[in-house]
């Protein structure tokens, strides 16, 4: 029951960060809209930043699951590369733009660097993979697995120029604009049937 509770509290604060932010929400908010005591709460979670690097912890633990999930599969690596945007575009989907600045351009300190830790573990992973697909013929031979990664780096930090988030209505619209031109570039890309 206790764990379920904790999940209950994460779920609710997931949903409810995504759609308004993180500093607009309060506790009383989250425990209402889950159904449970501040009592409940605190027994969990020290405070509100506190749920949030639980939510993110948990962000960043499904995607790594479901990328390792894709990628451990028996396909082409284009279809791989194809599932990972389809994944990228699902968990993105429903962040408000509000949630997006709080996250990625100004977040908290505390939650700044879990952000930073937890995105270049996940890097490391992808750039192994990508030298296995590089290892295999799936990606030019001639690249350096370095500046995949510096490349990669680079597009984070570009989501988070407020001019370049201004050309697109929501966060989820950059973030695949930014991770089809990693793949694609700008020569057409015809999606396989």
């Amino acid at each position: 029951m206790r764990k379920t509770k904790r999940i209950q509290l994460l779920q609710t604060a997931r949903a409810l960060f995504f759609r308004y932010g993180f500093r607009r929400i309060t506790v009383e908010e989250i425990c209402e809209t889950a159904n449970v005591s501040k009592m409940t709460f605190y027994r969990y979670f020290d405070n509100k930043t506190d749920l949030l690097k639980g939510v993110v912890s948990r962000l960043f633990d499904e995607g790594e699951r479901e990328y390792r999930q894709i990628m451990d599969q028996e396909l082409p690596f284009e279809d791989k590369v194809q599932q990972t945007l389809d994944m990228k575009l699902e968990k993105s989907q429903d962040a408000s733009q509000e949630f997006f600045n709080e996250y990625m351009v100004d977040p908290d300190p505390e939650i700044a660097r879990l952000i930073q830790d937890r995105q270049q573990r996940m890097l490391q992973m992808v750039i192994k993979d990508y030298q296995l697909a590089q290892q295999n013929g799936d990606i030019r031979s001639d690249i350096q697995p370095q500046f995949i990664l510096y490349m990669l780096n680079q597009l984070i930090e570009m989501t988070k120029d407020k001019g370049l988030r201004q050309l697109y209505a929501t966060p989820s619209e950059l973030i695949m604009e930014v991770t089809r031109f990693f793949f694609y570039g700008i020569l057409p890309h015809e999606k396989k049937s």
